[in-house]
């Protein structure tokens, strides 16, 4: 009970689940990482480099036809539209370059998140002290739950399964809030995982995406292929974000809940009042939110980009 107890208070004053995630999203970048070297990209994108120049050049030629027939065809017009096609076989030429430094933006964008979240020596509730007349030395720094342990059992919560009925009210509290926070971890796994195959596919695909480079301009399919493909990227950093920032609603709405209770003070004479009825729906809407949110992560990614 006592440490079913401790990892709950973990997840709502530290947020451990964050940091979980993180964990794993790291081991997908990094794997992401080994992909997205020179010579990986060059093989995914080098099957379709001549057929997008060959699909590039047609497409020139029926823009050109299509400005002759309109009678809208000038010289001027024409050096343009070759100038453009020029740059966009440029681009289709250091398309692996272009490619692997995007990523290598939003790679750097989300070890930059990563690095914010798992500084443990923010507090986000401010002043709050973890533990200090419970056995934590240092009352600053979330304790380890073996230096704390004995407060628990001295007040009931001892690692045994009796234990669990006198307090069957805060064990099931700790169960549902844990069991929210599980389904929050595999949606997060889940868009992790679907995001990278999306990446790496249109990563290969790229070529056949950025063939329209050379019309319309910035507003071309090829540019907005492009973008999407930062987007996509970026979705790691944005779960990141998204899970920071209900960590820190959640940590702001408990403080002001329980700022009487706990005067500034986390301890184990508090846990009753932590694991009342009246906090639990707070709790439960936030990580449901959470979740929601989530699955938002890569229309947030490309409002972004601008996609």
């Amino acid at each position: 009970m006592g440490n079913l107890l401790y990892d709950t208070l973990e997840v709502l004053f530290m947020g451990s689940a964050i940091t979980e995630i993180a964990d794993f999203l790291s081991v997908v970048m990094t794997s992401l990482k080994g992909l997205f070297t020179q010579k990986s990209i060059a093989d995914m994108i080098g099957i379709f480099i001549a057929v997008a120049g060959s699909v590039m050049t047609i497409y020139l030629f029926m823009h050109v036809m299509e400005k002759a027939s309109q009678n809208m065809l000038t010289l001027e017009q024409l050096i343009l539209i070759f100038i453009r096609y020029f740059i966009a076989m440029i681009i289709l030429i250091y398309l692996v370059d272009i490619v692997t430094t995007l990523f290598g933006l939003a790679s750097g964008i989300y070890d930059m998140a990563k690095g914010w979240i798992n500084d443990k020596t923010v507090n986000a509730f401010g002043n709050l002290r973890y533990f200090p007349n419970d056995g934590n030395k240092n009352p600053n720094v979330w304790p380890d739950y073996d230096m704390i342990k004995d407060a628990f059992y001295s007040a009931g919560y001892k690692d045994k399964i009796t234990s669990f009925v006198p307090h069957v009210g805060k064990a099931i509290t700790c169960i549902l809030i844990n069991m929210i926070l599980w389904v929050a971890k595999i949606a997060a796994y889940f868009i992790t995982i679907g995001n990278a195959i999306s990446l790496i596919a249109r990563t290969a695909f790229s070529p056949l995406g950025v063939v329209q480079l050379f019309d319309e301009g910035q507003r071309s399919a090829g540019i907005r292929y492009m973008k999407k493909l930062l987007a996509e990227a970026l979705v790691f950093a944005v779960i990141l974000g998204i899970l920071y920032a209900s960590s820190l609603i959640q940590a702001s709405v408990l403080s002001t809940q329980l700022k009487e209770t706990m005067n500034g003070v986390l301890s184990v004479s508090v846990i009753d009042k932590i694991f009342s009825l009246s906090t639990l729906p707070v709790i439960i809407a936030i990580q449901v939110s959470a979740i929601g949110a989530m699955f938002k992560a890569t229309q947030l990614a490309n409002d972004i980009i601008g996609v």
